[in-house]
């Protein structure tokens, strides 16, 4: 390999998966109290008949389940998620829906005015409630089957999602209150703001315990947060969703993704919205993007303290417009 990376092997996480399979393996030195199920998600369907998937983010998602049962065995199975816009795709062996960060085969004429964007149901999976459910935060959850993750259908969480209402790739688990806690943003482009609910989940299933609505000012663009004793916690990165740009989406030029701009001479904030539903708390900091946080937490004097995974500037590619998908054209070395 060089440098510090393997670029061969990275690269092989993108390459087009055809098989579904299920078997098992002995596995020797296995701990026999190592029980239970590992379930994972992620793209996998990176091309659709010939057309070429060019975002990694826009692949078809799949989820795979390794099931120890402390014999020493390690029961394999991996599916994946059936959702309405994959089975329709998969029967016409094309793509036939615009992305949300490239666009389909044909150029601008080929997706001018076409709006509809396909659940991925690729990101991540969670277990709660005695349900198996498949998250992308564009839509609803997909549930399915835990022992042959066959999928069911997409779900409203037992009611608490209404129509038009999307829910988290990345719920978090407040262990001091036994509470699942998830959220939705939509942005508004028209009245230049972004709600964002938040749902609390008790133990027993998808019972609401809490909910709470606030908008914030400008476009909002929001993958995950941190749940403490008294907050949601989320970083408003300086992004913005421009009419010029919205205007080049509706043209079939871009996808809705690649219309967002990240405004690095604009401040970033941090997004601390009480749980009480009262007033949220807006913290200037250095512009910056975080995908991912990796915990939150507040100290006995109120104090609250955040990880995060952070970049300087939002890099989302350009797919509609490249020949090659990005994972190809890559480099590391300038980034």
């Amino acid at each position: 390999p060089d440098g510090d990376y393997d670029r061969e092997a990275w690269l092989s996480a993108f390459q087009n998966v055809e098989d579904e399979a299920c078997y098992s393996v002995a596995c020797d030195g296995l701990p026999k109290d190592l029980l239970g199920t590992y379930f994972r998600n992620s793209p996998a369907k990176f091309k659709v008949g010939e057309d070429q998937i060019m975002h990694p983010f826009d692949a078809d998602g799949m989820v795979f389940a390794m099931t120890f049962d402390g014999s020493g065995r390690v029961h394999f199975r991996n599916r994946f998620v059936r959702t309405k816009g994959y089975c329709e795709e998969l029967e016409a062996g094309r793509m036939i829906y615009r992305n949300q960060f490239s666009s389909k085969p044909g150029g601008w004429a080929a997706n001018i005015l076409d709006f509809r964007i396909k659940n991925l149901a690729n990101t991540s999976v969670m277990s709660w409630g005695g349900r198996l459910l498949a998250l992308w935060e564009g839509g609803k959850p997909y549930e399915l089957d835990g022992k042959s993750l066959a999928t069911f259908g997409e779900s409203n969480l037992a009611g608490a999602l209404k129509d038009g209402d999307n829910f988290t790739a990345h719920p978090r688990f407040d262990a001091a209150k036994d509470r699942l806690v998830g959220f939705q943003y939509q942005p508004n482009p028209v009245a230049d703001e972004t709600e964002l609910t938040f749902w609390e989940f008790g133990r027993g299933g998808f019972e609401v315990v809490n909910q709470v609505t606030q908008t914030v000012p400008g476009f909002g663009f929001f993958h995950d947060f941190v749940v403490t004793k008294n907050y949601y916690v989320l970083s408003y990165a300086p992004t913005s969703l421009s009419w010029k740009a919205l205007m080049g989406v509706a043209a079939g030029f871009k996808s809705m993704g690649e219309a967002i701009e990240f405004n690095g001479d604009q401040p970033g904030r941090i997004l601390m919205i009480p749980r009480d539903g009262s007033e949220p708390t807006t913290i200037e900091v250095d512009a910056h993007f975080c995908f991912h946080f990796a915990n939150g937490f507040e100290e006995d004097d109120g104090r609250v303290i955040v990880d995060m995974v952070r970049v300087d500037a939002l890099m989302l590619g350009d797919g509609s417009s490249s020949e090659e998908p990005l994972w190809a054209t890559a480099d590391f070395e300038r980034i």
